[in-house]
């Protein structure tokens, strides 16, 4: 899983400080430093909606940034996750992400009535202001030093429900702060475990909590796609974790029923490693029905995997079983038949560590078709510089052209050819497939193939990304003979090979 960055607490620098009978000039001066004037078709609707804002009941401040065409979200108090959407807006339009602060030691009515205010003032100038020319991102910021709350008012229909909302969430016991958008919430809480109750919480004020940090970045909890809300469990399944003794870092992704949820812990030294991973293995914590925890716990020297509680997923549960009974050689063979050639191999070592998410680089080699069926072959390399081990099946999901995940994927046991599992010693720079087979599907104007596979190749770690067109020719060998989509679509049963040297279909 890949290692995410901590909040930064102090106050975000929003640019331009802007005041007074200056500010149509100060806007200009900024805009002409950062490379680009903006037109007075953007420099003058804000000045009027800063002047205005500053004038209203109750606020102490307000300032703003100016984002040029093309730029990215400038609100960028947390790591990206749902609360940091891109306001919508023009191709070509300026982006101004005002900020209001709103005065101290208001009470929640007070305070909802600032936002009322704050949205009547934007809805008059945005109307006055042409959307191809500026688009607006405005926030009420109460900058306390805890339970203070952020409120994201564009796109909320109700700013003072939104106010309630993160009111109501930044007063238990060790929040910090809080911040709401019209349909999510994230917080920072000085301890995980202090956390506990706040998805449920936010889900009665009809926001998906997607994602709790903490103000030191020693845990970090979040839903990966932001249509996702964490639930209660996860949460404070992170914040036990926590509190066991040489944990030194906890990261838990939920990326949905697809990908499942993988957690990361670190822990200071190796003696740790065994003693954490029995904990998570010996855990009866009652996870949500149906979901499943893959945990990687990592030291300086050691790395251990495995799922918490012991229980797996249900289509690990139903892979073929390998019998230990079975001969080593056909009877065929051992009568003298012609005997296949040896199956190649990479020299083992014992004291290898297993592989973590980020030593395995996963792309897709090619694609083919055949007889109504599907196939694809799945690449590793191992990129950590060193030998790891491997064993396993990855984990796939797919999303479609429309950005969305393809819904009710079946990842099935291979039906024929090579299905155990081998423990694999991966050399630095060497890599290892797996073959991914199904039968083809229907496509039309309506549907919306997969243009993406994510891929997660080991427990506990998070999902790569690969899109489709970024796969070599078919085995045909014409170098301009590739995918860009697989008809892979709601419902599609997909059988996926388990890690292998070099794949067998059989």
């Amino acid at each position: 899983m890949s290692s995410l960055a901590p909040p930064d607490r102090r106050r975000p620098s929003l640019g331009w400080r802007l005041g007074g009978l200056a500010v149509v000039a100060l806007l200009l001066t900024a805009a002409v430093v950062e490379g680009s004037r903006p037109p007075s078709t953007v420099a003058s609707p804000v000045a009027q909606a800063l002047a205005a804002l500053r004038g209203l009941p109750d606020v102490a401040d307000a300032d703003v940034r100016l984002s040029r065409p093309g730029g990215g979200p400038r609100y960028d108090a947390l790591v990206t996750d749902g609360v940091d959407a891109e306001p919508a807006r023009e191709p070509g339009a300026w982006l101004a992400t005002l900020t209001v602060e709103p005065r101290s030691g208001l009470t929640t009515a007070e305070a909802v009535a600032v936002a009322e205010r704050v949205d009547a003032v934007m809805e008059g100038v945005s109307a006055r202001t042409p959307a191809g020319d500026l688009g607006w991102d405005v926030w009420l910021r109460d900058d306390a030093a805890v339970h203070a709350t952020e409120v994201r008012l564009t796109g909320t229909t109700e700013p003072g429900e939104a106010v309630r909302a993160a009111q109501a969430l930044a007063r238990g016991d060790g929040v910090l702060r809080v911040r709401v958008s019209a349909e999510h919430a994230d917080a920072v809480v000085v301890r995980a475990v202090q956390a506990t109750g706040l998805a449920s919480a936010a889900a009665r004020h009809g926001r998906h909590l997607t994602a709790v940090v903490t103000d030191d970045g020693r845990s970090d909890v979040r839903a990966v796609f932001p249509q996702e809300a964490l639930a209660d469990p996860f949460v404070e399944l992170a914040g036990a974790v926590e509190l066991v003794p040489s944990v030194t870092r906890v990261a838990l992704a939920d990326q949905g029923d697809q990908l499942g949820v993988s957690l990361d812990v670190e822990v200071a030294d190796d003696a740790a490693t065994d003693r954490v991973d029995r904990w998570l293995r010996a855990s009866d914590r009652a996870l949500p029905a149906g979901r499943t925890v893959s945990y990687e716990v990592r030291a300086p020297e050691r790395s251990s995997s495995g799922y918490v509680g012991g229980v797996e997923p249900e289509r690990l549960r139903e892979a073929v079983p390998v019998d230990p009974s079975e001969p080593a050689v056909a009877d065929d063979a051992a009568a003298g038949s012609p005997v296949a050639p040896a199956r190649p191999s990479y020299p083992d070592d014992p004291a290898a560590p297993a592989c973590a998410g980020g030593d395995l680089e996963p792309r897709i080699a090619w694609t083919d078709a055949a007889m109504g069926s599907r196939y694809l072959l799945l690449v590793a390399a191992n990129v950590s510089g060193r030998p790891c081990a491997v064993q396993g099946t990855p984990a796939l999901a797919f999303r479609g052209a429309s950005g969305t995940l393809t819904a009710d994927v079946t990842q099935a046991p291979p039906s024929h050819g090579t299905t155990e599992a081998v423990r694999i010693v991966v050399p630095p720079g060497a890599e290892v497939s797996a073959g991914v087979e199904w039968g083809a599907m229907s496509t039309g104007a309506t549907s919306d193939p997969a243009t993406a596979v994510l891929v997660t190749a080991v427990p506990g770690s998070t999902a790569v990304e690969v899109p489709v067109a970024s796969s070599g020719p078919q085995p045909d060998g014409d170098p301009t003979n590739r995918e860009t989509e697989l008809d892979i679509l709601d419902g599609a049963v997909v059988e996926v090979w388990p890690w292998q040297v070099e794949h067998s279909w059989g």
